[in-house]
């Protein structure tokens, strides 16, 4: 449907969302979701194809609490223009509320605003107060979204480690054991079947983010599909989780 806000579930309350597509919605604000103030849980789900107005093709999360554990968002955009600060995050926009992501992945979502706007994820910098929500992010995935020539991710982020980020020319916060600005490793056919009751984007052996979690895997023990961490993915005889919301089997 196509709403003032949240084409999919616009929560005033609270959300729990397991196992599921959320997926062709669209609106003027979270295409998929729109959490105004409340909360909202997303374990082990695909966001695709949602599209917004103004920002937020995905998930839009306005002074709320949103946690998206083992979930992919993929080919989801925002379709605002560059004169609205309140614009940009094709996968998740956050104004001014708290986000917690682990073992997720963010690919192949579009921010049409700014060229400084995260094509992935944007935590918004409110420009007349100087203002920023809390973006949490450890385990995942943010790589090979576009903004028009922007990065996957913009704005200040809390990592607690162990992310991959195409692109961080437009966010701040990242550390060591985080892996930037380098190549996704994620299977170039996108969405598709890899088992599990969701789409999934799969990991290409012997990339970067194939067993490179090092010490113990977040919570929960499985994968988005169910398959268990960690699996020995690179063949080394050491079995460690992988980053994102995918976990290659042992070969």
């Amino acid at each position: 449907g196509r709403r003032s806000g949240g084409g999919g579930i616009e929560n005033l309350g609270t959300v729990v969302i397991r196992n599921s597509i959320v997926s062709g919605n669209s609106a003027g604000f979270g295409g998929g979701i729109s959490n105004d103030r409340g909360q909202v849980l997303v374990e082990s789900s695909t966001f695709s194809g949602n599209k917004a107005d103004s920002g937020a093709g995905g998930i839009g999360n306005n002074q709320g609490n949103l946690t998206v554990r083992n979930s992919t968002f993929s080919a989801n955009s925002d379709l605002g223009t560059a004169d609205s600060f309140i614009g940009g995050g094709g996968g998740i926009q956050n104004f001014l509320g708290r986000v917690s992501i682990v073992d997720s992945t963010f690919s192949g979502n579009v921010s049409s605003g700014s060229s400084s706007d995260g094509g992935g994820i944007n935590n918004v910098i409110n420009p007349v107060s100087g203002d920023s929500g809390k973006i949490f992010l450890r385990d995942t995935i943010v790589a090979k979204n576009q903004a028009p020539t922007g990065p996957d991710a913009s704005g200040p982020f809390a990592s607690g480690g162990y992310n991959l980020i195409g692109d961080t020319s437009g966010a701040t916060g990242f550390g060591a054991t985080d892996l930037q600005n380098t190549p996704s490793g994620l299977d170039p056919r996108g969405l598709r079947d890899n088992g599990g009751p969701t789409m999934t984007i799969a990991l290409v052996g012997g990339t970067p983010p194939v067993d490179a979690v090092r010490g113990d895997c977040t919570p929960p023990t499985t994968d988005q599909r169910g398959i268990r961490r960690p699996q020995d993915g690179d063949s080394d005889g050491i079995s460690r989780c992988d980053i994102g919301a995918y976990e290659r089997r042992a070969q």
